[in-house]
């Protein structure tokens, strides 16, 4: 079921506790779990990530809400444009340098020593197990649907929104890192186009995460707008 009365609208600073909840939640999928709640003890690093002027993955600005009229937020997506990379045949990207300051930053401002190692332990191993981008695409992540307003179509309009964004700008595909076991988020992204192209592992993350690998699923983008959901054969009447 869709309500035809919620907007999608960029994110506005008055949406950052929202959006920091979001950001936890989309991470923690269905086991409850999410790499922000092994690496980082405050919730005030995220806000600071959303906040930086440098051109990171996770800045507001690169967010979308799914709002109702009466002001209840019931979703959110980030898409950013992952820059080419000045290194051929790398996964450096300025996008990537410019968040690896941003959480530098972050982590001075709020953590102790002790705290900064654990951070820096728990990124070793998520990126020895994520597999290496392409290089320019557009990168969604926070995919995240409030659970009293799930069924009504949200995640859809979302990702619709976002994606039309990296279309406008020429991307020739948008990425997204998907969980195992995570089946519900697989099938709403397998209906709007998106396949599977890598899967990337290691023993210490499947580990820490509860058995869950990871892996990149694509879609293309160049020069068309996202693919709608197919929509539902009709059944004829017995």
């Amino acid at each position: 079921m869709t309500n035809p009365s919620v907007r999608i609208r960029s994110a506005c600073a008055d949406d950052i506790p929202f959006l920091v909840e979001s950001v936890m939640n989309a991470e923690r999928g269905h086991i409850g779990l999410g790499w922000w709640d092994l690496a980082f003890p405050r919730q005030a690093v995220i806000t600071e990530l959303l906040l930086t002027d440098k051109p990171a993955c996770y800045r507001m600005d690169g967010f979308l809400i799914a709002e109702y009229p009466d002001g209840r937020r019931a979703g959110t997506i980030l898409g950013c444009d992952l820059c080419s990379s000045s290194v051929p045949h790398t996964s450096t990207s300025r996008t990537w340098e410019a968040q690896a300051e941003a959480v530098q930053c972050a982590v001075m401002k709020h953590l102790n020593v002790e705290e900064m190692a654990h951070v820096v332990d728990v990124i070793q191993v998520l990126s020895s197990a994520t597999p290496e981008y392409p290089g320019r695409c557009w990168l969604i992540d926070c995919v995240y649907v409030v659970p009293e307003f799930r069924g009504r179509g949200l995640a859809d309009l979302l990702f619709r929104q976002s994606l039309a964004r990296g279309s406008e700008l020429g991307l020739p595909e948008a990425r997204l890192i998907t969980y195992s076991g995570n089946d519900a988020s697989l099938r709403v992204y397998t209906r709007l186009g998106f396949e599977t192209v890598t899967v990337g592992t290691n023993p210490e993350f499947v580990r820490r995460w509860q058995g869950r690998t990871t892996g990149f699923m694509s879609m293309r983008l160049a020069g068309c707008r996202p693919t709608p959901p197919k929509p539902t054969p009709a059944v004829a009447a017995v």
